[in-house]
């Protein structure tokens, strides 16, 4: 009985997120754009030794990756979950038989699958166009899922502390902005001085995206970065799931 109602709440939230794309269209539209010009220009597509042989279109890639994670998982989700209840949604489901944080894991379920399915595709439609697939797939797949996780659990987390749907979009905003500096956005990793690079390495968007490029030269992550990926990842939703309210904190 308790799947049945969840998975309703699942269909619910898909139907209500269709109809309002408006909040997903930021986390689709530039890296799809990116993702498609980058392996178009050549000297963005070509090697370069201060990239240790990568291409600026091979190393945007897991930067392009994590920014939709980033922003599916940390503005959209505790914004529609924030706005869920200040117009008194969550509050109602108390006369209902499904528990409030069953509207939270179902959003959190659609988002999820948003997110592998946008990555897959800035994986897919940039290797179509000529940018060399990742040299170890499996390892790319593996830490872009750990990562979607990650983001995930503190936008989860978000959602408990947040009072408001703007202040947690914009709590949420500014820790995206850190996750893209951390996986390299504004400065690419390989130009990181060690301190900045070892501190960044300790973030989801820093041990994400190191994983990431090793993945692209054919190495595994190593186990710091993912177990810094599932620390992150458990921590999130424990906090999570113990600060989720039904009206604001």
């Amino acid at each position: 009985m308790a799947r049945r109602y969840f998975w309703a709440l699942v269909r619910n939230e898909a139907r209500l997120l269709s109809r309002e794309p408006a909040p997903v269209i930021w986390a689709v539209v530039l890296p799809m754009i990116a993702g498609i010009v980058t392996p178009l220009v050549p000297p963005v597509a070509a090697p370069q030794p201060y990239l240790g042989g990568m291409s600026f279109a091979q190393v945007y890639q897991p930067v392009l990756v994590l920014f939709t994670a980033s922003v599916l998982a940390l503005q959209v989700l505790p914004t529609v979950v924030t706005q869920y209840r200040e117009f008194g949604v969550l509050r109602r489901l108390r006369t209902t038989p499904v528990p409030p944080w069953h509207l939270l894991a179902a959003i959190v379920t659609i988002v999820s699958a948003l997110t592998l399915i946008l990555s897959a595709l800035l994986v897919v439609i940039p290797a179509w166009l000529g940018l060399p697939l990742p040299a170890n797939l499996p390892a790319f797949g593996l830490t872009a899922v750990l990562a979607a996780l990650s983001f995930l659990a503190v936008g989860a987390l978000l959602c408990g502390v947040a009072r408001t749907s703007r202040i947690g979009a914009g709590i949420g905003g500014f820790v995206a902005a850190c996750m893209w500096f951390a996986a390299g956005l504004w400065v690419p990793r390989a130009l990181f001085p060690p301190a900045l690079k070892a501190v960044s390495d300790l973030t989801p968007g820093g041990a994400a995206a190191e994983g990431m490029l090793r993945a692209i030269t054919g190495q595994w992550p190593t186990a710091t970065g993912l177990t810094v990926l599932l620390v992150w990842s458990v921590v999130g939703f424990g906090v999570a799931l113990r600060t989720f309210r039904l009206e604001a904190p």
